[in-house]
């Protein structure tokens, strides 16, 4: 199973997509500090995410979705 899971920064509000096989370690090594990108702005809450058969199912990560979810937020 494959998730893209949707994050946002407790620190600034910043929204952040990603996506991995182990939904609990992925969140955890973005609030460890771990991920490049993301670790300026810890901590992060998980505010949702979907779940995938496969890695092509999850074509939906791009700048469209993001300003989407944002929207819904």
């Amino acid at each position: 199973m494959f998730y893209v899971y949707f994050l946002k920064s407790q620190q600034n509000g910043d929204l952040y997509i990603s996506s991995c096989s182990n939904l609990e370690k992925g969140i955890e090594r973005h609030n460890k500090g771990y991920v490049k990108s993301t670790k300026p702005s810890c901590p992060w809450k998980l505010v949702g995410f979907e779940k995938h058969h496969t890695r092509s199912e999850m074509f939906f990560k791009n700048w469209t979705t993001k300003r989407t979810i944002k929207k819904e937020i």
